[in-house]
Formats: structure tokens, C-alpha cells, sequence
């Protein structure tokens, strides 16, 4: 598995996100990574949190992004998406997490 920072996750031609970190198979290439490929992508927010905990995980959901974690940095919680197979529009209902916790992407 690869792992890149502050990187650009395209949507279309025109639309792009800006995740913290992303994570895929090594199979891929970077500039051929889609939202698909994306085995667990992260976010870290202290002001942004809401933001990234509402309309984001929505957006990452729409994508097909199987695993989307955000991280309060203010609290130092890891609320953590993962892919709802019975909705293709969102995630089920987040786990919350402590930052003493082992949380696992689901990929590993």
C-alpha cells in the first residue's frame, strides 16, 4: 500500500478534492488513482471538522471512497466512515474512536 499527503484526488476533469493523506495499492500509479482505488483516505481537522464530517464524508461516499476517516485534532478522536454496501450514497453510521484506541482500515 502507498500513501500520499496533501495530494489531489480528481473527481472529473473539472472537480478535485484535496485529501490529508490517501492510501492505495501499489498497483496503481499516482496520476491514475481514482476513488475507487482509494483503500482508506484521511482528513485532519480541527476547524474544519463539521465540514468534514458532513458535506465531505457525503462527497467521499458519492465517490465510492471505501474507507474515510477524519480526525478531530481538538478532541483526539478518530471518527471513522465506512462504506455502507447497502447505500452507494453514504456511509453507515461512524465509529468513534479514541486516539489510545487501534483502529484498522478495513483494506488490512
Amino acid at each position: 500500500m502507498d500513501m500520499l499527503t496533501e495530494t489531489t484526488l480528481h473527481i472529473n476533469d473539472h472537480e478535485f478534492l484535496e485529501p490529508d493523506f490517501i492510501f492505495w495499492p501499489r498497483s496503481i500509479q499516482v496520476k491514475d488513482i481514482t476513488a475507487e482505488d482509494v483503500q482508506l483516505l484521511v482528513e485532519v481537522a480541527d476547524s474544519s471538522l463539521s465540514y468534514d464530517l458532513g458535506r465531505k464524508a457525503r462527497m467521499y461516499a458519492a465517490l465510492g471512497v471505501r474507507d474515510y476517516w477524519a480526525i478531530d485534532s481538538v478532541r483526539m478522536l478518530v471518527h471513522i466512515h465506512r462504506f455502507d454496501a447497502s447505500s452507494n450514497v453514504t456511509y453507515a453510521q461512524p465509529l468513534v474512536r479514541r486516539h489510545t484506541d487501534l483502529a484498522m482500515p478495513a483494506a488490512l
